[in-house]
């Protein structure tokens, strides 16, 4: 697995690292990312990982606030409690029909990583169920 200290190394400080599936990871962050910077993390992963820009592909959705777990529970089998899913972690999972990265980005804060031409989609079932949530008094 990439480590942040290979991160660092490509100039890549305010990114992170997230398993994505088997011997799969994301890098993520909020910087765009050039040629150059792509260049930079392949020669600190060489020998380790081969690196693909899938940055187009994908969108990132923030949920945050004091329901944020309760809403996302409603739609995934993952356990989001802090004690088994604390922050930094991630998982592959699905929300309603839709494939989504669920990442625990802090307390009451998670990231969803989803294929652009869901984005869409999946801001729709986020929707009803917070809908939902709010008609049961819940969110």
């Amino acid at each position: 697995m990439p480590r942040s200290t290979e991160l660092a190394k490509a100039g890549f400080t305010n990114s992170s690292i997230r398993k994505a599936g088997f011997r799969q990871w994301f890098v993520a962050g909020n910087e765009p990312l050039s040629p150059a910077s792509r260049a930079a993390l392949a020669a600190a992963l060489a020998g380790k990982a081969f690196v693909m820009d899938q940055s187009h592909g994908h969108v990132r959705i923030g949920i945050s606030g004091r329901s944020s777990r309760v809403l996302l529970s409603k739609g995934t089998a993952v356990d989001l409690d802090p004690a088994v899913f604390p922050e930094g972690s991630s998982a592959m999972t699905m929300i309603g029909h839709i494939s989504v990265q669920i990442v625990r980005a802090g307390d009451d804060s998670f990231e969803l990583t989803v294929l652009r031409s869901f984005a869409e989609s999946l801001w729709d079932e986020l929707r009803h169920m917070a809908a939902s949530a709010e008609k049961d008094g819940g969110a």
